[in-house]
């Protein structure tokens, strides 16, 4: 799993609909692809900012339709609790 990184909600719900429409997910569906999360610790510098969610393997593989240089991976400290890390983050798949 990567992230993209991004400077508004705006921005980060549109990169969400571009995946959305990628992997053909209706819009009157019960599933989402994923919600922006905002970067929570006062100390990072890309506090504010929002990260979306990339699927990189399986069903909901999106990576490959952004430049591989916009991608990053998990950075524990985006958030200054532990429930946000990969691990305990569900993805709802199908």
């Amino acid at each position: 799993m990567k992230y993209i990184i991004s400077e508004s909600l705006d921005t980060a719900n549109l990169l969400v609909y571009k995946i959305e429409q990628h992997l053909h997910l209706s819009e009157h569906s019960e599933y989402i692809y994923t919600m922006p999360q905002q970067i929570e610790s006062a100390d990072h510098p890309d506090n504010g900012k929002y990260i979306v969610k990339i699927i990189t393997d399986g069903k909901l593989k999106c990576d490959d339709i952004f430049p591989s240089q916009d991608l990053v991976d998990y950075d524990s400290t985006w958030f200054a609790e532990p429930d946000m890390a990969p691990e305990n983050i569900i993805d709802i798949e199908e």
